[in-house]
């Protein structure tokens, strides 16, 4: 055999051991390639563990609900009780409510009010007003109240609005007319 011949066999037996030493360490945590059923085992074990902290976490939710429904509705009978005053609780949502002229309607703290028809002045009993988060100003008390504009009452500290001409207010939070 000749040299030429020889040198050539060794080169490809070079790089045959090159190219298996290459691909023998593929699949390591190094070099992390896989087959289809080890990913799909993997989901697998995912979907199974999140299915048990799902339903752990809906016992939790359960058990808030719960909880929260069970204060709302004793808070709801507390100012039930009171028959001077109405006061209720709108939660989620704006519900429309009627308030006569000379009335005042009070808001809870982060109460959102907005005035549909009718006229009403800021009422205030401190010194800070209501944020009327539409225009970006704060009303103070005697204020005339704009239409259509989204107001926030920021303290449960009697702050609202005294009618001057029956209104629709469409609030969202706690609330009292007086």
């Amino acid at each position: 055999m000749s040299k030429r011949f020889i040198a050539c066999i060794l080169s490809v037996l070079l790089c045959l051991a090159a190219v298996l030493t290459i691909y023998a360490a593929a699949g390591s945590s190094d070099d992390p390639l896989v087959t289809k059923s080890y990913v799909d085992d993997k989901i697998n074990q995912l979907i199974n563990t999140s299915g048990s902290v799902n339903a752990n976490a809906q016992t939790d939710v359960q058990q808030l609900k719960a909880e929260i429904l069970a204060e709302l509705s004793s808070l709801v009978s507390n100012s039930s009780n009171n028959s001077a005053d109405t006061a209720q609780v709108s939660l989620g949502s704006y519900i429309p409510v009627y308030v006569q002229a000379g009335q005042i309607i009070l808001g809870g703290e982060g109460t959102e009010l907005i005035l549909r028809s009718g006229k009403a002045n800021v009422y205030v009993t401190g010194v800070a007003g209501i944020v009327n988060a539409t225009s970006g100003k704060e009303l103070v008390n005697g204020n005339k109240a704009d239409l259509n504009n989204i107001m926030i009452i920021p303290r449960n500290d009697g702050r609202g609005f005294k009618v001057s001409e029956s209104a629709w207010f469409l609030v969202k939070g706690e609330y009292e007319i007086k």
